[in-house]
């Protein structure tokens, strides 16, 4: 169960050596990023491209039930985490006898507004990026969290929740094609060649400009998120205090086999793996493109990949620039890469 012995790994003599230099490296990682910040700079300008919500808000998650729970678990694959106390399949077959417990749990969380400390732990498997990269270098790997079958459950009765009502208020951004219905890489590719095509049609150069956030998930701002939250998307009261539960207080270590590093709290971020981190994601990132439509930029995102298509230099070294900075100044780190096309 979740084991991860057959993955591509570091040599190593020492797995626990092996799995606290991992951990530590992805801590730091994290923490260096963090520390780019320039003290001097103004957040207005990011602050005011919060739009602020006036619709009906979110102030309390309806509470679950046995046939929704029961669709959730059969749903899901049967993948388990060294974390649980049995496989997911097994689960399966005893669903019937376990769902009155199950959507017990699930409705305590909503109703108090807390994700317990059990619930909020991740054990982390580290993945080489791609493969024929150097297999000794910490830095070509990234960190994907396994959490436990029943706080992944709560995740996505909540999902179902947040989702219907992103959707209901037209919340989620019009250009923005991940984690959404019907949105997919294809609707990103459509709607970037559209624009290039046009463009090249009106007899137009075109820059596509590639933003490219480093550590995405792992440098959300757990206070600027909850402000997001309340403001830009009507999260409040005990909604917005279940998300508070949920993001704060999270441990994560890494585990090598049968070893595991220490355990260290984490102060920013969602983990990877989680089913609310690439809605969160989504959210929090809703002023980059605020701030693009400003600029009189085309775009479009998937998760945290931004493009860019500019018909002039002029444009670009202009708008575009503008745009790197202010990304610079709330997501830490943006690689720019360019395209041109004549």
């Amino acid at each position: 169960m979740g084991e991860n012995s057959s993955l591509t790994l570091p040599d190593h003599t020492s797995a626990e050596n092996l799995a606290n230099q991992f951990n530590e490296f992805f801590i730091d990682k994290v923490a260096s990023i963090h520390q780019r910040f320039d003290n001097n700079v103004s957040w207005t300008d990011i602050m005011e491209a919060d739009v602020t919500f006036n619709g009906e808000c979110l102030s309390q998650f309806e509470p679950t039930n046995e046939t929704e729970i029961r669709e959730l678990i059969l749903r899901v694959p049967n993948k388990s985490c060294s974390m649980d106390p049995l496989p997911t399949w097994i689960l399966k077959r005893c669903v019937d006898v376990l769902l009155p417990i199950i959507t017990a749990i699930v409705n305590k969380s909503l109703a108090e507004s807390l994700v317990p400390p059990s619930f909020k732990q991740s054990c982390v498997t580290p993945l080489l990026k791609k493969t024929g990269l150097n297999k000794d270098s910490l830095l070509n790997y990234r960190p994907v969290s396994q959490l436990p079958f029943v706080s992944k459950l709560v995740e996505r009765v909540v999902a179902n929740r947040l989702s219907h009502h992103l959707a209901v208020n037209a919340l989620h951004d019009t250009y923005q094609s991940a984690y959404r219905q019907h949105h997919s890489t294809e609707s990103a590719l459509l709607k970037v060649h559209n624009d290039i095509a046009v463009s090249l049609d009106s007899k137009f150069n075109v820059a596509l400009i590639l933003l490219d956030l480093s550590a995405a998930f792992d440098v959300i701002d757990h206070q600027i998120l909850f402000q997001r939250l309340e403001k830009t998307f009507g999260v409040t009261l005990n909604a917005l205090s279940w998300f508070k539960s949920y993001m704060t207080g999270r441990k994560q270590w890494v585990k090598i086999g049968q070893t595991s590093s220490t355990a260290v709290q984490l102060s920013t971020g969602v983990p990877q793996g989680s089913v609310l981190g690439p809605i969160i994601y989504c959210m929090f990132t809703k002023p980059l493109c605020e701030i693009i439509k400003r600029h009189q930029v085309n775009y479009h995102c998937y998760a945290d990949d931004t493009q860019l298509t500019v018909r002039s230099q002029n444009a670009m070294d202009r708008n575009t620039r503008k745009v790197a900075g202010m990304c610079k100044q709330c997501w830490d780190v943006v690689e720019e890469k360019q395209t041109y096309v004549k």
